[in-house]
């Protein structure tokens, strides 16, 4: 065989598997990508472009209730198809992974991420969860009547304090029905994350001591309240995350945004993250998917209120709750894994409401609905 023809031959061969390679994945199922809410727009902007680039097509799915992820569990253990990809946020992910409805990956194709973003992904030593965006608790004031910028807590407190004087407003306003948060105050008193998996008397006592000081400074708002109060301008100060900006945009006020930036007032950083089914067969199609929405491209493209989770971008960024979020990063603690905060939180829910709605006394509520903790 002379080279010409050799070379001939050898082209055809690579002409024909590139061919089949191309029918293989054109002849596959699509990718289901499941997402909810405000999610849902984002993610479908981010699919449709892909798919322009992509010979593997996905598509994305209505998940259509906020609590889809028990939904899909549930599908799971009776068999039924589930989507490949889904988003989820940071506590949702070790039932996920105990359940194994879902599956690990290489966090190589993490490398261009902040690393608390990264960190996010782990669990149990392995990484099971791809952040999208992040998200954190802010402070929006209302510049009619907060006319200094805060420096940190006892600033804030000076400050909740005139305000509420000075105009007979309240001067902080806040979801009190939700732990997270309370988190912040909780720190406040020198509170950590992992003492609500590892729960004993001296935690109850700074708990108690929170709640305490919170029912005493604070009254009942549940989110809609909050931000009635704040829109209405019945309150200088909102104390909410970065998805409260779509309602803020809605308001007709000269307001501005940003943290408090103080150890003793630590939030949790949280993040919207896709995992993968562990039914899929689709690892390669779905890293190269992973690998498009953390790049500086996509992140750059977020909407204002959904934070890069990408390194370069974030602290080039010149948006509004980049700057304030990186500017805080010191004082973000990630959530515990562990089932034992889950349960926490359900039964902080059921406290808070006894105390704030109903004015039951907060040392003997706190004992009886954490009596066997």
């Amino acid at each position: 065989m002379t080279k010409a023809r050799y070379l001939y031959f050898v082209l055809f061969l690579v002409f024909l598997l590139g061919s089949f390679w191309v029918s293989n994945i054109q002849n596959k199922e699509p990718i289901i990508v499941a997402a909810f809410g405000d999610d849902l727009k984002l993610v479908r902007n981010i699919v449709d472009e892909y798919n322009k680039k992509s010979k593997m097509k996905f598509v994305v799915e209505d998940a259509k209730y906020f609590n889809y992820v028990f939904i899909i569990s549930d599908k799971y253990s009776k068999k039924e198809r589930i989507p490949d990809l889904f988003l989820v946020v940071y506590d949702q992910i070790p039932e996920l992974v105990d359940k194994n409805i879902i599956k690990s990956f290489d966090p190589k194709i993490m490398k261009n991420m902040i690393p608390l973003a990264k960190q996010s992904g782990e669990y149990k030593n392995d990484y099971y969860a791809y952040p999208l965006y992040a998200e954190s608790l802010f402070l929006f004031y209302n510049k009619k009547f907060v006319k200094n910028k805060i420096n940190d807590c006892e600033d804030l407190l000076k400050t909740i304090n005139n305000t509420e004087k000075k105009y007979n407003i309240e001067g902080l306003t806040f979801s009190t029905d939700e732990y997270y948060y309370h988190f912040p105050w909780y720190s406040y008193f020198g509170g950590k994350a992992d003492d609500f998996i590892n729960m004993d008397e001296f935690v109850k006592e700074r708990l108690i001591e929170e709640i305490e000081f919170t029912k005493n400074n604070f009254k009942y708002a549940n989110f809609n309240i909050s931000a009635s109060l704040f829109k209405n301008e019945k309150a200088a100060m909102i104390l909410s995350g970065n998805w409260f900006m779509k309602y803020l945009k809605t308001m007709d006020l000269d307001y501005e945004i940003s943290t408090i930036n103080d150890d003793k007032f630590k939030t949790f950083a949280g993040f919207k993250s896709f995992v993968i089914s562990s039914r899929t067969n689709n690892d390669r199609e779905i890293e190269k998917f992973f690998n498009y929405i953390s790049s500086a491209d996509v992140q750059n493209k977020l909407p204002e209120e959904f934070i890069p989770v990408n390194n370069k971008v974030l602290f080039e960024s010149k948006k509004i709750f980049a700057i304030n979020y990186r500017n805080n990063l010191k004082n973000m603690v990630l959530m515990p894994r562990s089932r034992k905060l889950y349960n926490f939180w359900i039964k902080s829910n059921e406290i808070l409401n006894r105390v704030f709605k109903n004015n039951e006394d907060v040392t003997k509520t706190v004992n009886e609905v954490l009596e066997n903790e």
